[in-house]
């Protein structure tokens, strides 16, 4: 079921997969090889902590990494790992790193927002904290403006129609910080269909908007679009008749030009903050 279902959501030629809920290294080794090509044709930028809900970045060949690490990480249990996220500024640690694909360079972060039994005050709480650094970053000199934010937010989009804990959006979170209010500050949230699943009692169907693609204002220049995937996907696998759940969440995809017009390579590549911000 998963190999198949993975066979399909990326039949495309898609260059990177953010994946969250991984809980382990040997998993995120796992989903490596089950990924169309196996390890022959991706990498991965994984990094194991005590969390068993962890992030990561899986990039297909010719997709160049320049850098990457966990964000809000404190320290490291022993030599061997793994890392210890600070439950004062995240439940599951972001993953920031940078990307060249084609004439296309970008920073990008994959978050998993804490669910907190539905109180969306929690998940905004924690995307403060990224709010915090992307402040330092865009406060650097060498950043690359085009920055791209994506995963579970658990937090709806304003355009879903949908809200969270006392009418909270993801938007309003940007809307209500200064600090992104103007040039390539601004940030655009995407994907407003339903892309969390109900229970497979309940058939796995579409439920809650809170899976989103979040980009800068540069970035709009490459941006084409965001959606879920089709819901069939994880839902009609001959290989899975009781229809148990590959996911709870439906895949979100975000396209970008690499090539053309206005596309070309910044080549600015601080993302790393110092300890007291990691």
């Amino acid at each position: 079921m998963v190999k198949s279902a993975l066979a399909t959501a990326f039949s495309g030629m898609y260059q990177i997969l953010a994946a969250q809920e991984i809980p382990s290294a040997e998993s995120a080794t796992l989903l490596r090889n089950l990924l169309p090509g196996g390890t022959a044709t991706w990498q991965a930028a994984f990094f194991d902590t005590t969390d068993t809900m962890d992030n990561g970045f899986w990039y297909r060949s010719g997709t160049t990494l320049r850098d990457a690490f966990p964000l809000f990480v404190i320290a490291e249990k022993d030599t061997a790992g793994p890392w210890l996220p600070d439950r004062a500024r995240t439940t599951h640690a972001p993953v920031v790193a940078q990307f060249e694909v084609g004439d296309f360079d970008f920073t990008l972060v994959t978050v998993h927002l804490t669910f907190a039994d539905g109180d969306t005050t929690e998940s905004a709480r924690e995307m403060r904290s990224v709010l915090n650094y992307l402040d330092w970053y865009f406060g650097q000199p060498d950043h690359d403006p085009d920055v791209i934010v994506c995963g579970d937010f658990n937090t709806p989009s304003a355009l879903s129609g949908q809200t969270g804990r006392g009418g909270l959006t993801l938007d309003a979170i940007f809307d209500q910080d200064l600090r992104f209010q103007v040039g390539e500050r601004r940030f655009v949230v995407t994907v407003h269909q339903p892309t969390s699943r109900s229970s497979p009692e309940r058939g796995g169907a579409p439920a809650s908007n809170y899976d989103h693609c979040v980009v800068s204002a540069d970035t709009l220049a490459e941006f084409i679009q965001a959606r879920c995937v089709d819901t069939t996907v994880l839902t009609e696998d001959p290989n899975d008749p009781e229809v148990r759940l590959t996911s709870d969440h439906f895949p979100v995809v975000a396209f970008f030009r690499t090539k053309g017009p206005g596309v070309a390579l910044d080549r600015k590549m601080t993302i790393r903050p110092p300890d007291g911000l990691r």
